[in-house]
């Protein structure tokens, strides 16, 4: 386990259960910021297009967070997402419904 998903997974259990006091309520929304920067830090596959016939164009690789497309970019310009190149999602059903506008 990396250095981000353990220290994401430590604050969600002392995140969890949720805190009541006025106090514990700011911290509970700052450990809440906290968890979703250290996702981003996260590398995930970038989503690739889907060509009419059915096969991935990877010349065209999407952020699979917010369906940006990206290139050669460490993070998504849109999202702040790390991007990963190594391979992919497999996403033809989602990369479908992006291209369409649904």
């Amino acid at each position: 386990m990396d250095k981000f998903r353990l220290a994401k997974a430590t604050l969600e259990d002392y995140l969890y259960p949720t805190l009541t006091t006025p106090s514990q309520h700011r911290l509970e929304e700052d450990m809440i910021v906290a968890i979703e920067a250290i996702e981003k830090q996260i590398p995930l596959k970038v989503a690739y297009a889907v060509r009419s016939d059915g096969e991935y164009d990877k010349s065209l690789p999407y952020c699979y967070k917010c369906g940006n497309k990206v290139k050669d970019q460490l993070y998504c310009e849109n999202c702040g997402q790390k991007l990963d190149y190594s391979g992919y999602q497999d996403t033809k059903d989602i990369m479908m419904a992006i291209l369409e506008g649904k």
